[in-house]
């Protein structure tokens, strides 16, 4: 079995949002532009033994 280094970039899903950039949007728009489901869509790397770095 070969292996490979792997490097993805996973989007902020926009569920956590610093105060000062919060103050700057409208709470529609806050809503409209989460990523609700982000973390679901991109679990598969973690059953696939891929390591992500947070920060």
């Amino acid at each position: 079995m070969n292996r490979f280094p792997v490097v993805f970039d996973l989007p902020h899903s926009g569920t956590t949002i610093i105060a000062e950039m919060a103050d700057a949007l409208l709470p529609t728009a806050v809503l409209a532009n989460t990523d609700w489901f982000l973390r679901e869509l991109y679990d598969f790397f973690a059953r696939a033994w891929v390591y992500s770095f947070r920060k």
